[in-house]
């Protein structure tokens, strides 16, 4: 069955600063109760809701959104909902142009009121990404292809125009938010997800959406604009890819073969960028005083070089112009942010590669082992990158998050991991991110235009052992 049979519940917000909706679905095996806010009703209490039942949801309410101020007038009566099957084939193929095996949902459902107006999308996803040099149960890339792509399903049903419609990411903001119970899966390493179009224009959309994998971990949460093209305008403005470059696309899919799974980290070595390394005052002698680091590990700013993508890599997007999805490039986003922490560190023999999809079925290393946890991430794409277009030069900066910094510094040289990598926010050391991509070679007269900006908060986790160790 898709979902555990036991009730979970979902918050999802509309720019939670700004608007006033607020949706909680409570999901069961056949029914689902909405609330929204409106007028406080005339009667004390929600009929039909006892006052256990009332507090539970209050106090679920209250702990997602701790900037929102929910009191028990504001709840509505609750409306029956459906969950409403989605076969991929028949409802979602002919609307977006991405397809298996870039496209991974399972038990896609449209969550429809007795009116049959819907009101969103839920699914669930298998990680099958390696989780790399991250800690959790999903890596961030991982969290991001799912929710983005169930995003682009949501958006797809809004969505009044017939044809098949690109939803291409160009502005997304990942953040964690506490575990509400959307919805634990009964096989280990499962995530659900619930995405709502929340804004529908002519050329573009907002979607907002919510990934959960486990109660021990913080639940993803997804604000993403997409940029909506119709198929008949993409085409007249990118042509398709050579021939024998479809027939290998299709060769390798026949086979099963999917380039996520392959994911084996960055192929190219990262770097630091000397004149920003702040190990010392010699290496950063000629920068202005004021300009100069402050501390020996305060910052560091790496290097990498992705190479020219090739058609295989894009298998599932798209079908006729392959060009590299942007969850994929956050993959390779996450190699290098842990290998430039890892450097800032000097730590970089306690960061493995983890070649396992998820960590609840069996995590990798030693007692010493580190991870990256992806707190935040704020993602600007700029341009499409198409397979055998051109290589991408990525600049990466890490410096501490103070007043952390001291502490850590002297952690570090002690080398006492534990004292400082256990999962509590108190403790953990956080890192404050910034990635830019450029053109590289193969781009002719447009080297070095940018090609995605982002930025985040990542802090450090000591891994868990293997099962069996």
């Amino acid at each position: 069955m898709f979902f555990s049979y036991r009730a979970f519940l979902l918050i999802l917000t509309c720019n939670v600063l700004h608007s006033p909706r607020i949706m909680a679905y409570t999901f069961g095996p056949k029914t689902i109760a909405f609330f929204t806010r409106q007028s406080p009703p005339t009667h004390q209490n929600p009929p039909g809701l006892a006052n256990q039942k009332e507090e539970s949801l209050l106090n679920k309410m209250s702990t997602l959104i701790p900037d929102m101020k929910i009191s028990r007038e504001e709840l509505c009566v609750p409306l029956p909902l459906e969950q409403v099957p989605l076969d991929y084939h028949n409802y979602i193929k002919d609307k977006i142009d991405v397809s298996i095996p870039y496209y991974a949902l399972q038990n896609e459902m449209a969550i429809q009121d007795e009116a049959g107006n819907e009101l969103g999308v839920a699914c669930n996803i298998v990680p099958e990404m390696p989780m790399g040099r991250e800690g959790g149960g999903i890596c961030f890339a991982e969290a991001g292809r799912g929710m983005a792509i169930a995003g682009s399903v949501a958006a797809a049903r809004k969505q009044t125009r017939d044809g098949k419609f690109y939803y291409l990411a160009l502005q997304a903001k990942l953040t964690r938010r506490p575990y509400a119970g959307l919805g634990t899966n009964e096989a280990p390493g499962q995530a659900s997800i619930v995405a709502k179009c929340i804004e529908m224009n002519a050329s573009s959309c907002s979607c907002e959406i919510i990934l959960e994998t486990d109660s021990n971990e913080d639940a993803w949460f997804l604000e993403v604009t997409y940029k909506m093209i119709s198929l008949g305008v993409f085409r007249r403005y990118f042509k398709d890819a050579k021939e024998d470059d479809l027939e290998r696309m299709k060769e390798s899919q026949s086979k099963g073969y999917s380039p996520y799974k392959a994911f084996s980290g960055l192929p190219n070595p990262v770097l630091p960028a000397l004149s920003t390394v702040s190990s010392s005052k010699e290496t950063v002698s000629d920068l202005p005083s004021e300009n100069r680091p402050k501390s020996k590990f305060e910052s560091l700013t790496c290097t990498t070089v992705l190479p020219m993508p090739i058609p295989e890599q894009c298998i599932g997007h798209f079908e006729k112009n392959p060009a590299l999805p942007i969850a994929f490039t956050c993959a390779f986003l996450s190699d290098l942010i842990a290998q430039s922490v890892s450097q800032l560190v000097g730590a970089d023999d306690d960061f493995p590669f983890n070649p396992n999809p998820s960590l609840f079925e069996g995590a990798i290393g030693s007692d010493a082992s580190l991870s990256i946890i992806c707190e935040e991430f704020n993602l600007n794409a700029e341009e499409l990158v198409f397979a055998n277009s051109f290589e991408q030069n990525f600049a990466c900066k890490v410096q501490h998050c103070l007043p952390e910094l001291q502490s850590l510094m002297s952690m570090t040289a002690s080398k006492k991991w534990s004292t400082y990598t256990t999962p509590s926010p108190n403790i953990s050391p956080r890192f404050e991110v910034s990635v830019v991509g450029t053109k590289g070679a193969g781009s002719g007269g447009e080297y070095g235009k940018g090609v995605l900006r982002s930025s985040g908060i990542f802090k450090l986790r000591q891994r868990m052992k293997t099962v069996g160790e």
